[in-house]
């Protein structure tokens, strides 16, 4: 599952690798977040005042969505007709 939230972590996983924050990867900061031994830290989302690990999924009408480093990731389906 870590792969997975990877993947939908790409924005944060730039904003804790970029050290001098200025929205460009040097190389070694590049290579910082490819570790594989990098771990950023978990974050949890909030859904109807309660909270839910990294990973966690829900369905929010028709879509599907994760719990991604303290944001919820949806589809973006459109719920028209169901």
């Amino acid at each position: 599952m870590q792969h997975v939230l990877r993947g939908l972590c790409v924005e944060a996983l730039i904003e804790l690798s970029d050290e001098n924050a200025d929205w460009k990867l040097s190389f070694n900061e590049f290579l910082k977040c490819l570790n594989p031994g990098f771990n950023p830290p978990e974050k949890k989302c909030a859904l109807e005042d309660e909270t839910y690990e990294d990973g966690a999924e829900t369905q929010v009408q028709c879509n599907r969505c994760v719990c991604a480093c303290g944001n919820w990731v949806c589809t973006a389906m459109s719920c028209e007709g169901k």
